[in-house]
């Protein structure tokens, strides 16, 4: 009985602890604006698995989960390629230049072959 209740408080601390990091990163991140930058896209596949899984098609789905995250926790979040087309260094710092943003992250996967 003992070992249950003390089961029960940690449990509870656990979760009290959860509440306050989403808490944290929600203060963190509202009203932040951040750039994110899929890697590769149109002519550049990047790194490829059997030539079926694409590096360019996989950063742009984790990008865009990334974006649904911060976007729930209060960020304005903007996404340097929303298809498969690939834009010049010049054009994303263009657009970054553009939009006032307080981080820019590029989404890459590493290729061990």
């Amino acid at each position: 009985m003992v070992v249950l209740a003390g089961l029960a408080v940690r449990t509870a601390v656990f979760r009290a602890s959860l509440a306050r990091a989403d808490a944290f990163y929600s203060l963190a991140t509202v009203g932040r604006v951040i750039v994110i930058d899929p890697g590769h896209g149109g002519v550049d596949p990047g790194a490829h698995y059997k030539e079926e899984i694409l590096e360019k098609e996989l950063v742009l789905q984790i990008a865009g989960k990334l974006k649904q995250l911060l976007e729930s926790a209060g960020a304005t979040v903007i996404l340097t390629r929303t298809g498969d087309y690939d834009l010049a260094p010049p054009e994303i710092k263009s657009l970054a230049a553009r939009k006032r943003y307080d981080l820019r992250a590029r989404v890459a996967l590493a290729n061990r072959s």
